[in-house]
């Protein structure tokens, strides 16, 4: 169970989000390769999460597939299951796998979205 802004996932699998960091860069000029270093800006590392989320129709599916695709480039908060709180910016939105399955009444039909995010903390 898993939090991207308001939208809630049944999973979400990847790695840990990387926290910012100052990243240690080799200064390279004659005489000093490997010798003299400098501290470059606060950066992280973009991971990838794999998401699955179920919704009650194929309409509010198609309508969450077109959320995420206008979630890219945002800065939202994550929550992972196990309910650490990072803030992201949200690089890329990938939908690999959506599929819509019928049951018989009284539950109807569900549709489950597979998507790829591609998050980085800020």
């Amino acid at each position: 169970m898993a939090y991207i802004d308001s939208l809630y996932f049944v999973s979400a699998t990847g790695p840990e989000m990387d926290p910012l960091s100052p990243r240690i860069a080799d200064i390279t000029r004659a005489g000093v390769d490997g010798h003299a270093f400098r501290a470059d800006p606060y950066k992280s590392t973009p991971i990838q999460w794999t998401t699955t989320a179920w919704y009650p129709s194929y309409l509010q599916a198609n309508a969450a597939i077109d959320l995420y695709a206008s979630m890219k480039g945002s800065v939202v908060n994550v929550i992972d299951d196990m309910a650490k709180v990072s803030q992201c910016m949200i690089r890329d939105v990938k939908v690999i796998k959506k599929q819509n399955l019928l049951y018989s009444l009284p539950y109807g039909s569900f549709a489950m979205v597979r998507a790829v995010w591609t998050l980085q903390a800020v």
